[in-house]
């Protein structure tokens, strides 16, 4: 009796117990619940083991994503989304949304990678389904793919910062505006047009209601002084800046107020400032100019033992980063130029079976026309034997 009791009880807790997993994830997606993060995770970890709806499996990965890009495993992250993107694609919900949140991530992660070309093609495919969610989406999408595309192609890349702040201004969104005039300015700033550089940077400072924007914006204002060799002024800057940071962004300030420093020859203050910088270093994307802080460092300190390690390790983990993802879009691309020329030889497979067929059945038709004028001409031939036979009429 009890061992029935266990079979009928276990499998309907098992089932509360999962659907209210299912709900709480559900719930949290729609923004109607709060969740702890030891709760979110509690609930991807039960989706996720669950047969759950791909729409909801899709979300859990997402999530999942999310977290792994904090931790600067970007990779994961990638493979993460494109899981998302497979089980979303397979879902009877459209969420166009979700799709565009997946696709705009993995374009950003290509970029920080130095991937720009593929960043850029991942933010386009996002952009009509941004547009179909919302004007302010879409945006934000345009101006992620003129990001991208800033690295390669700058003449199209000012025209869709152009457009987006054009229509960032229709709806009213200062900080977008602001920060498409920051992209402007930095663009300048590469091409060494730095009054016209300044001037951007003054109109994103005068509409970023964002502290962290506005602190962006005189941090990037910044280094156009420190292109000139104007260092006062930079430093002047950066402390205005790093005064709008909260935690862990016054890594970006610090890092570059240490690098002046060391400009100078002030190398006790640039140990000071470094080392405050690289208690924030864990959080920071994983870049190159991050990463070049160790080698400020060991400038600063001659402690190769320690900072040079360090710096190796970084590259390293970047580099490798860099070439999984790589690897991954040509192993990618290679499977879509195989399916591609499967479906080919598919179709012309089935075009030539259609060839066939219509050959045969042409020849069929042709044949059964011919039987059946054949076989009336033979009608018509045994009625005129007849009648003859009978004398009704007489054989010419």
């Amino acid at each position: 009796m009890l061992l029935i009791r266990i079979l009928c009880v276990a499998p309907l807790i098992n089932f509360f117990v999962a659907s209210n997993s299912q709900s709480v994830l559900k719930d949290y997606y729609l923004s109607k619940i709060d969740l702890t993060e030891d709760q979110i995770l509690h609930a991807i970890e039960e989706t996720l083991e669950e047969n759950y709806s791909e729409h909801l499996i899709a979300y859990a990965h997402y999530l999942k994503a999310l977290r792994l890009r904090r931790k600067n495993q970007n990779f994961d992250a990638y493979e993460c989304y494109d899981t998302a993107l497979k089980h979303l694609l397979k879902a009877d919900t459209a969420d166009v949304y979700l799709r565009s949140a997946i696709l705009r991530n993995q374009g950003v992660i290509l970029e920080n990678h130095g991937l720009f070309p593929e960043a850029a093609s991942k933010q386009e495919m996002a952009l009509i389904l941004s547009y179909y969610h919302s004007k302010e989406r879409g945006i934000s999408t345009k101006y992620n793919l003129a990001w991208a595309l800033s690295s390669y192609n700058p003449e199209r890349a000012l025209l869709l910062f152009f457009e987006a702040l054009d229509e960032a201004a229709e709806e009213g969104l200062k900080d977008r505006q602001a920060r498409i005039f920051n992209q402007i300015g930095l663009m300048s700033t590469r091409s060494q047009e730095y009054n016209l550089a300044i001037e951007y940077f003054l109109k994103g400072e005068q509409l970023a209601e964002s502290r962290s924007i506005k602190a962006d914006i005189i941090h990037n204002t910044a280094q156009v002084f420190f292109l000139n060799g104007e260092l006062d002024k930079q430093q002047d800057l950066l402390s205005q800046s790093l005064k709008l940071r909260n935690t862990e962004d016054r890594f970006w300030a610090l890092r570059d107020i240490g690098q002046s420093y060391l400009r100078e020859g002030r190398i006790d203050e640039a140990k000071v400032v470094l080392y405050e910088a690289e208690r924030y270093y864990s959080s920071m994307p994983l870049n190159e100019e991050n990463i070049k802080i160790f080698e400020w460092l060991l400038g600063a300190t001659n402690d190769s033992s320690q900072y040079a390690y360090k710096a190796m390790l970084e590259y390293k983990k970047l580099a490798d980063q860099k070439q999984k993802l790589e690897a991954l879009l040509k192993m990618q691309a290679m499977k879509n130029l195989v399916d591609k020329l499967a479906a080919n030889k598919e179709r012309d497979e089935k075009i030539a079976l259609y060839s066939r067929w219509a050959i045969i059945g042409f020849s069929l038709a042709i044949f059964i026309f011919l039987l059946w004028r054949y076989r009336k001409y033979r009608l018509r031939k045994n009625i005129e034997q007849e009648l003859i036979e009978n004398h009704f009429i007489r054989d010419s």
